[in-house]
């Protein structure tokens, strides 16, 4: 079994997946709100008319393979090989936190 990694390659791989998570995630929210998508697919997700944790993951089944679940693993796969289990659990727990805090309607202070 491997050990846990050293900091600097903890640090390095979570960094490295908070901004290759959020590009993709960005332009792939774009995308869903084009005119066409927007209408078909991104729509089931604000449907809601205010903040609630389900709302975020609400979503069409396209939007939440290609626009959710994909993207937030898109780091993870990047890295291949090189990503640490422990690296890995923790991102996906730091995501879903994410995702939930974002859809929660609070503004906390402490949250990038």
């Amino acid at each position: 079994m491997d050990t846990v990694p050293d900091t600097k390659t903890f640090i390095f791989q979570f960094i490295f997946a908070m901004f290759f998570e959020d590009f993709w995630l960005h332009t792939t929210h774009r995308i869903f709100h084009t005119k066409y998508l927007y209408q078909r697919i991104h729509k089931v997700h604000h449907h809601h008319h205010f903040p609630l944790y389900y709302s975020a993951t609400s979503a069409h089944p396209i939007e939440y393979t290609f626009g959710n679940a994909i993207v937030a693993l898109s780091p993870l796969i990047a890295l291949g090989p090189y990503v640490h289990v422990t690296t890995a659990i923790a991102w996906l727990i730091f995501r879903v936190d994410k995702i939930f805090e974002e859809h929660s309607g609070y503004d906390f202070s402490w949250s990038p």
